[in-house]
């Protein structure tokens, strides 16, 4: 009788174990490509991901493809830019003033992609002589979400100027009420894909 208990408790657990694992999750783990993508689907590759799984989530390392970028220093600061005839795109370093970037890495879930968000924020303006420096109130936040096996973002306007002048001592001081809806017609990159 004991016997019988035991293998049913066993057997329950097991059930149990089954019906909690995500079987339709897919694995992020490995070596990806960030690129960020126009209104007409061309994806212009800024950089290469390294995903590795941690305490249920991804640890992750980003290291932008420097040839891709003009650096370009402003603000007592060397941004790396992507030039374009209307508007040009910068990679903004966080937290502000630690400029590194071959060194932004963290650790994200499915479920809180916050930490690779603030990895890849920019900020755009227009091309010089129109536009020397970068302003922040033009920052751009790329709201990521995994879909199957890739990591999708869509562009947000921003006013930077929350986290740089901020008292609080927040991690991550943007909330969602500080990301404006944007024209997706009206941008360079609307989007951006990890796969």
């Amino acid at each position: 009788m004991n016997y019988l208990r035991n293998v049913s408790a066993c057997l329950a657990l097991i059930a149990l174990c089954l019906i909690s694992l995500p079987g339709h999750a897919a694995d992020l783990t490995g070596h990806k490509i960030i690129s960020l993508v126009s209104p007409a689907g061309e994806k212009v590759e800024i950089g290469e991901i390294e995903l590795r799984p941690r305490y249920g989530g991804y640890g992750f390392e980003v290291s932008f493809k420097r040839d891709a970028f003009k650096e370009i220093y402003m603000q007592e600061t060397n941004f790396l830019c992507l030039l374009g005839a209307r508007r040009d795109i910068c990679h903004f370093p966080f937290p502000p003033g630690d400029y590194s970037p071959d060194d932004s890495s963290g650790f994200f879930t499915a479920g809180d992609l916050k930490e690779l968000e603030y990895a890849l924020l920019f900020v755009h303006k227009r091309p010089a002589p129109a536009e020397i420096d970068i302003n922040l109130f033009n920052g751009m936040y790329y709201r990521l979400t995994v879909v199957g096996n890739r990591i999708e973002g869509t562009v947000y306007g921003v006013n930077f100027n929350h986290f740089v002048v901020s008292n609080e001592k927040e991690k991550y001081p943007l909330k969602p009420s500080d990301l404006d809806p944007v024209d997706l017609r009206d941008e360079r990159f609307p989007h951006l894909v990890i796969e």
